[in-house]
């Protein structure tokens, strides 16, 4: 019963503090004043907003949470995503830079895959999945593995499309293990084009 209170509490003050009917969401409340802790707009807010609301949603079954959520998502990628760069900023787009900490990254990709698998995979919402799956895997190539595929095409243009070249010499990314989405193979000679099996 006490953590039922708690998880609760916890999705209310989501709800009914920390975002609101337009999909803004806020990195913290302070209580005393009653107001969130400032009017920063924030990427990480919105990710972390998103998280939450679903976690409510799915231990709770109030699909209210779930609403919110989608709300959330919506403004995010309305004010974050930047679709000259393909990708996530900070703060709202466009930026001329953008640095992914873990916690930006992992805030980011979580609540993309529970959009994914939570709203993206049932009825109605079927156009989403194709904008999450590239969502997802631009972001797993240009954070995680360090390559920014300019072209799109599938193929590491090695060293050009490196994003991280240190003395002449392309340094990877943080793993190389996202190869259905990203293409990625681990190997520079073996490229995984669109329809050919691993």
């Amino acid at each position: 019963g006490r953590v039922d209170q708690m998880l609760r509490a916890e999705a209310a003050l989501l709800y009914d503090h920390l975002t609101d009917a337009t999909g803004r969401a806020w990195a913290g409340w302070d209580v005393a004043a009653g107001a969130p802790i400032d009017d920063s707009d924030t990427l990480d807010a919105h990710a972390a907003a998103i998280r939450g609301l679903f976690a409510a949603y799915l231990a709770t079954g109030d699909a209210r949470y779930r609403t919110r959520a989608i709300a959330v998502f919506d403004r995010m990628e309305a004010v974050f995503y930047d679709k000259a760069a393909r990708i996530y900023s900070a703060t709202p787009a466009p930026v001329d830079e953008v640095e992914y900490t873990p916690l930006r990254f992992a805030l980011l990709q979580s609540a993309l895959r529970d959009m994914y698998e939570l709203v993206a995979t049932r009825p109605g919402e079927e156009a989403r999945e194709p904008v999450l799956e590239e969502r997802l895997g631009r972001l797993d190539k240009l954070v995680l593995n360090g390559w920014d595929d300019r072209n799109a095409d599938r193929v590491v243009e090695w060293p050009d499309e490196c994003v991280d070249v240190q003395s002449g010499v392309p340094r990877g990314g943080l793993q190389m293990a996202e190869r259905t989405l990203t293409g990625e193979t681990g190997l520079f000679e073996e490229q995984l084009l669109p329809g050919k099996q691993p």
